[in-house]
Order: structure tokens, then sequence, then C-alpha cells
């Protein structure tokens, strides 16, 4: 997505967070490392999270129910926290997930670019 997504939009004002969590048996903590050398762009902030509790608490915001959230690309406006509590929905949302989440909502790089630009831009 770094290609499609942040380098199609070099001059937009956006905070990346990428989390990496140990879903499959090979994701490891050098694994992560490995794939976050990959992500060059200076917007995006990434994180080795080891319990998957961020994935668990992401699960029933995008109804999840049977495993934790992850493979999932979340957009929201600017200025949007998370402080306490359950994390908050995003404004839209795109998934590597097939037959767990909306099929509409399946990753599509131009598509997530869209939603991204959009959000992107402050209300007036």
């Amino acid at each position: 997505m770094q290609q499609q997504v942040l380098e199609s939009l070099p001059d937009a004002d956006l905070a990346v967070l990428t989390v990496w969590e140990p879903i499959l048996t090979h994701d490891d903590e050098g694994a992560a490392r490995r794939a976050m050398a990959l992500v060059t762009d200076e917007r995006v902030a990434q994180f080795w999270a080891p319990d998957l509790a961020l994935g668990h608490a992401f699960a029933p915001v995008l109804g999840l129910s049977r495993e934790p959230a992850w493979d999932v690309y979340l957009v929201y406006p600017p200025g949007v926290r998370w402080d306490e509590g359950p994390p908050p929905a995003p404004r839209d949302f795109q998934h590597q997930l097939s037959g767990r989440l909306p099929a509409g909502k399946r990753l599509d790089g131009a598509a997530l670019r869209v939603l991204v630009q959009h959000a992107s831009q402050r209300d007036p």
C-alpha cells in the first residue's frame, strides 16, 4: 500500500500507524522488523505488539467475533483520539480477511487511496 496510497499522496497530511502482531506461526519480532524496513515513508510509525491485545480490541469494532482484527486498513479523519475504553470506529476500512468481513470492503489500493485522501481533508 506504500506505493498505491502513500507515494501517490506525497503532500497529504497523514499519520499512519502500522502494528505488527503474531498472527501466523512465523510472525515474530524479527519478521516484523524486516517488514518494517520495507516501509520507508516518514509518515508511518510502526510498532511490534507481541500479545494481540490491539487485534482483539479492534475485532468487535469491525464485527469480528472469532479472531483478532488483522490485515485491516482503518481510515480515520484528522483529530480522532483513542484515550480509553473501546477503540473508536473508523470512518471506513478495507481488509484482506475473505469471508469474515464484507466483500465490498476487500482491499483495493486505488479505492483505499480515495478513502485516505477524502478522510485526510479537514472539514471546513
